[in-house]
């Protein structure tokens, strides 16, 4: 028996009652955590001041998260001067809400995001702007209403118990790229109905490292070249865009010509279809906006769940004490007396797990917006072209709104499983996520589906650091070994 989730050699720990006190969610005292044995991650300390010109170069390609100041951490609003930039860098979630959602109007994507994004994904939900975005943002949320949502969890549990077959136990085990493989699988059978077709062309690790490498920031990125202007760092990432591209193409071409011939399955690449090419005429154009805006589905609806389950596995395994409790709860099999959709009412163990590791590991730390007119945030005055930053990072670390924040406290959400309004997982106002719900459901099913099979036990996998590359990904592979549960 795997002794990892054990206090005693040869028994498993015992799951442990955990009394949400009033006030904050989840407020056990520094001694209760202590007591408990609690997990406390590693993490970039911050810094004093910002580093030279040239080292602010070299962090922000290799990790921007290095680059957070103490001042940035611990102040609702601060001023920040960065190669030649103006930016208000803002964590009290009121700012936040009132850049990202109330007074949405006065300000724009930021052009970086988009830079970084395009030669991916090109025009598409995730990069546009304006009524472009508003139209992909209609066609696609056709698509994840609670009628799609259930056929959905049904995917990923299917693809996840054929995973958990094929799992070869006698040897360590990647747990990144286990879960990656399951969460690729899961968005190309839920968005195209053909995850072992795109499976049998794409590899699993091509498309998440060009996600990686694409995302990641250049020096050229910074100077707002034009995109011919060669980015030396990302030679890697444009071979592989380009591979992913060319398939991308050769399977929106095939669907299209399929759809014309006969009655296709309805999903959202039919979608798709039907909205920009109803003629099934084979434009470039609408060729070219079809395979977009389903790559940047595919990356985001794989690339940051994926990462987050495999945070949540690590925190777990870290955890001996939150493990049993998830453990124990997934023992009842009450979950399975219901539909996939609502597990996360059978298991609030594991779905508070879920909630706490994207506190401690958002998938983008920092979101950027660009000023359109004057404004005032924070105490300060915005004119047009500066930046505000959404300091997520520093909110979900934030010692007055979560105590021993640094501490992975799955119980701060069983009080309130939303969290409250100082927890924003998938963004505020329009641009929120619109996949939400949907990596909540994935992951619950996922991870109930994994642990229910087997134990792990991490090998040379202590004190990874969290780094900014594209989503905020393990500095290193975690590695397991692997114990099927009998």
């Amino acid at each position: 028996m795997n002794l990892r989730y054990s206090d005693q050699p040869g028994e498993r720990a015992a799951p442990i009652p955990c009394p949400v006190p009033q006030g904050h969610i989840g407020q056990p005292s520094v001694t209760d955590v202590e007591s408990a044995g609690r997990f406390r991650p590693s993490a970039p300390n911050p810094i004093e001041t910002l580093p030279s010109f040239l080292t602010v170069l070299s962090k922000m390609r290799k990790d921007p998260l290095s680059l957070q100041t103490r001042e940035m951490m611990e102040k609702p609003a601060c001023e920040v001067r960065l190669l030649g930039l103006r930016a208000v860098f803002i964590s009290d979630p009121e700012l936040i809400r009132y850049v990202f959602a109330r007074g949405a109007d006065n300000y724009g994507m930021d052009p970086l995001r988009r830079a970084l994004a395009r030669p991916m994904i090109g025009d598409s939900l995730i990069t546009n702007a304006g009524a472009e975005w508003k139209e992909a943002r209609r066609v696609t949320g056709r698509y994840f209403t609670a009628e799609w949502l259930a056929k959905y969890a049904q995917i990923f549990r299917a693809v996840s118990e054929r995973a958990c077959a094929d799992l070869d136990t006698s040897s360590k085990i990647e747990l990144g790229a286990f879960i990656k493989g399951i969460s690729f699988e899961n968005v190309a059978e839920a968005f195209c109905s053909a995850g072992s077709e795109i499976l049998s062309r794409v590899r699993t690790e091509d498309f998440s490292d060009a996600v990686e490498l694409q995302l990641s920031v250049d020096p050229v990125d910074l100077m707002n070249l034009p995109r011919g202007v060669p980015r030396l760092s990302k030679l890697k990432a444009i071979q592989l865009a380009h591979i992913c591209a060319e398939f991308g193409q050769t399977f929106v071409l095939n669907r299209i010509r399929r759809s014309a011939q006969s009655e296709p399955t309805d999903d959202l690449l039919e979608g798709f279809v039907r909205h920009w090419d109803p003629q099934r005429r084979q434009s470039k154009k609408a060729v070219r906006k079809i395979q977009d805006n389903l790559a940047g589905m595919l990356g985001a609806g794989f690339e940051m769940t994926a990462v987050t389950m495999t945070w949540t596995l690590y925190c777990l395994l870290n955890c001996p004490r939150s493990m049993a409790n998830v453990r124990a709860e997934l023992g009842t099999c009450d979950h399975l007396k219901r539909p996939p959709t609502e597990w996360q009412h059978a298991l609030p163990w594991l779905t508070a797990s879920i909630r706490e590791t994207m506190r401690l590991y958002p998938n983008v730390p920092c979101l950027l917006r660009y000023a359109k007119c004057p404004d005032s945030v924070g105490g300060f005055e915005i004119r047009p072209g500066d930046y505000v930053v959404a300091n997520v990072w520093a909110q979900n670390r934030n010692s007055n709104r979560w105590p021993d924040p640094e501490v992975f406290m799955p119980e701060r959400f069983l009080r309130r499983a939303d969290g409250g309004c100082d927890f924003q997982p998938f963004g505020v106002g329009p641009r929120a996520c619109i996949g939400g719900r949907f990596a909540m459901i994935e992951a619950v099913v996922v991870l109930a589906t994994v642990l229910s099979r087997f134990d792990f036990e991490l090998v040379d996998s202590h004190n990874i650091d969290p780094v900014w590359r594209g989503t905020l990904r393990p500095s290193r592979p975690i590695r397991a070994t692997v114990s099927s549960i009998v």
